[in-house]
């Protein structure tokens, strides 16, 4: 249920105030952004069916090579995964196929992927299950690449000139990849999900901000300012007097708070009755373990290495030995531990994962397929006990279902590790 707008007249001036569905707490102040997706004033000349066909494939390439750019860029491992998901919905069977029908039937290559987002993103939204309906945000985020593309248009990065609140109808994933941080101060939805993709980026990088807002805030908020209180789901356009000091007093409290919590961050994790925990966290590069560590992390837990081959190439073994390095060399004596690669589901790589998969949350990944194409495995570990001579490091293999499977695994490491004593 979307949110609601009360009017609040005070000395003759107007003051907007909403509620909403809270999705990242925190308080901000700040003027309003203005952002809107629309492909329906895309255009492209029409051309032979088969010259149409071709179009989409390039732009799926060009849209693949685009969110493998981005990967490099994003700053945290969730983004990492959203972009993961996009690009493996560039190969979603039942989507191309869709889009494809529609090319056939005259459509031409933006029509059709304009029609056939139009139709998934109406089925993901309407759907039971919370997280499906979250994904149709992913959807669209990517389709609205895929047109632009088609479209001619280059790719459009958001730049804030100036601390901003962003307000939409809907924010994509690929808006807060890459924005300056320091700039964005809140977010305000007038749809979303607390499962979306922007909800939990803001989350993960601490951005107050709130979704269902409902559409009628979206024209009024463009240039105004606004108060936002994401903890409470509640926001105020041209904030009063009262409103501002009861705003900033709540700040001054949480930057206490803040700093309380700040100086616990080298004490150790111990429960009332003396139990030592150990607290590590949960990384995808260098510069994920380095802030993990400064935050206080006594190391990682968990380091996907799958994201280093969801590329233009495979990376040979010296690539992945000096990602390894800096993975070890950011922990500095802590402990890690680098999962070995977790390809398949939602993260595809052409010509090594399957196309069509009745269950690939479940089917050829993790552990299967690297023992399918075990010099894949080879080379990783190869990479990964050079790197060990350097510092700290265990190894995790993921989907291990079976003990043949740890076997299996078990007798290529030992073959491995015999292989580097001799050379």
């Amino acid at each position: 249920m979307y949110g609601h707008g009360n009017v609040t007249r005070i000395g003759g001036a107007l003051m907007l105030c909403y509620t909403a569905t809270p999705v990242s707490p925190g308080l901000v102040i700040g003027p309003c952004r203005l952002i809107t997706h629309r492909t329906g004033a895309m255009h492209r000349v029409l051309q032979d069916t088969l010259s149409e066909r071709q179009a989409l494939k390039d732009a799926c390439t060009t849209a693949q090579q685009q969110l493998t750019a981005l990967m490099r860029h994003a700053s945290t491992q969730d983004q990492k995964d959203m972009l993961a998901f996009q690009h493996a919905l560039l190969e979603d069977p039942a989507f191309l196929e869709y889009v494809e029908d529609a090319i056939e039937r005259e459509r031409g290559a933006l029509g059709a992927v304009q029609e056939a987002l139009l139709h998934f993103s109406t089925l993901l939204r309407g759907m039971d299950n919370t997280y499906f309906a979250a994904r149709g945000s992913d959807l669209e985020d990517v389709g609205h690449r895929l047109c632009g593309i088609l479209a001619g248009e280059g790719p459009s990065r958001l730049v804030l000139g100036a601390p901003s609140v962003l307000v939409a109808e809907d924010i994509f994933p690929s808006d807060l990849i890459g924005v300056q941080r320091h700039l964005l101060l809140g977010i305000a939805m007038a749809k979303g999900s607390p499962q979306s993709h922007a909800a939990i980026i803001a989350r993960t990088l601490s951005i107050p901000a709130v979704i269902l807002a409902g559409n009628e805030f979206l024209e009024l908020s463009a240039g105004q300012t606004m108060a936002l209180d994401g903890g409470r789901g509640e926001f105020f356009i041209d904030p009063d007097d009262a409103v501002l000091a009861r705003f900033h007093h709540q700040q001054q409290l949480a930057r206490r708070r803040r700093l309380h919590l700040e100086s616990l961050r080298s004490r150790p994790c111990v429960t009332r009755d003396g139990t030592r925990i150990r607290l590590y966290a949960n990384c995808g590069n260098p510069e994920d373990i380095r802030r993990a560590l400064a935050a206080g992390a006594e190391g990682v837990g968990l380091l996907r290495s799958e994201f280093l081959f969801i590329n233009d190439h495979l990376p040979d073994e010296e690539e992945q030995l000096a990602f390894y390095r800096a993975c070890v060399a950011a922990c500095r004596g802590a402990q890690l531990t680098i999962r070995t690669i977790d390809l398949g589901a939602d993260k595809r790589v052409a010509g090594l994962t399957a196309e069509n998969e009745d269950n690939p949350a479940l089917g050829l990944r993790g552990v299967r397929l690297a023992l399918a194409y075990e010099n894949l495995l080879v080379t990783q570990l190869r990479a990964l006990l050079r790197a060990a001579a350097d510092g700290p490091l265990r190894i995790m293999v993921p989907m291990i279902t079976t003990p043949q499977d740890l076997e299996r695994v078990r007798t290529v490491f030992e073959k491995v590790r015999a292989g580097l004593r001799a050379e």
